[in-house]
């Protein structure tokens, strides 16, 4: 990001094939997600957009996927309220996972807190924004760690 463009990024996540969809408590596959974003920052306010797309694999005792691959897309907004803390809002929707499931619309509001350059803690809220939480979630809380690892090419003289 620089004072004229904004900031673009890229990311890949792998999520590991625990909980027991069963009781509603992940998946019992495994994901793996990227997602681009670009944001741009004027003071304590930044603002973002994201597009992504997660693929999973197919469980080991089944003939086919039980998931289907979905795309991810929000905005958002994030106001750092001091040195290490910001606050955050974000509005997004994404494709359905199971074959016949609605569409998601929902929000999340959160926080993040710097621990290290590189480290931090996240933690939201959110819920669906549809009539009878279609497409869900119904209510959603997260809390967990992220680590930044930030990719510089030399600057060209």
């Amino acid at each position: 990001e620089t004072s004229t463009r904004p900031g673009f990024a890229g990311s890949a996540k792998w999520v590991a094939p625990t909980g027991n969809a069963a009781r509603g408590l992940g998946r019992g596959i495994s994901a793996w997600a990227g997602r681009l974003r670009l944001q741009k920052t004027s003071a304590e306010l930044t603002g973002m957009a994201n597009l992504g797309y997660t693929t999973f694999s197919k469980p080991s005792n089944a003939p086919k996927k039980v998931r289907e691959d979905p795309w991810f897309a929000s905005v958002a907004a994030e106001y750092r309220l001091l040195r290490r803390t910001a606050l955050f809002a974000e509005i997004y929707l994404q494709t359905r996972e199971k074959p016949g499931a609605p569409n998601r619309l929902a929000y999340n509001l959160g926080f993040k807190q710097k621990l290290t350059p590189g480290l931090r803690i996240h933690g939201a809220i959110g819920g669906s924004l549809r009539d009878g939480d279609a497409g869900g979630p119904q209510l959603r809380i997260f809390l967990g760690l992220k680590y930044e690892l930030a990719v510089h090419p030399k600057a060209s003289r």
